[in-house]
């Protein structure tokens, strides 16, 4: 897991100031659990996760003739992605059929979005 928000302002003029907001963020996450509960080996649940996070901000500010102004844009993009896993022990569990072996899950998501403001 690691996180990385970065403000920076350069102040120009009282007539015009920049600012600019970066932030990433990554998560990878990984569960191994017992799913029965006792000694024997019969299910075994299995989740892992992965997770990045970037964004930005821009923007331009100032004030003239009693005029306050502010204008800028934004970018963020995000990428999830999940595995869950259920798996089963055919010796224990009465034979190779479908549900016998297991379950899995698969899902990826990407989200990007943008703006402009003033």
């Amino acid at each position: 897991t690691g996180r990385s928000p970065n403000t920076a302002n350069l102040e120009i003029s009282p007539l015009f100031n920049i600012t600019s907001i970066t932030g990433y963020r990554s998560v990878d996450f990984y569960q191994q659990s017992d799913g029965d509960s006792t000694a024997a080996n019969i299910t075994r649940f299995l989740n892992a996760t992965r997770d990045k996070q970037f964004s930005q901000e821009l923007r331009v500010a100032g004030e003239a003739n009693n005029f306050n102004y502010l204008v800028g844009a934004y970018y963020f993009h995000d990428k999830f992605d999940f595995d869950s896993q259920t798996t089963r022990n055919p010796v224990t569990t009465g034979g190779p059929n479908f549900l016998a072996q297991g379950l899995r899950q698969i899902a990826r998501q990407k989200t990007v979005a943008k703006a402009l403001f003033g």
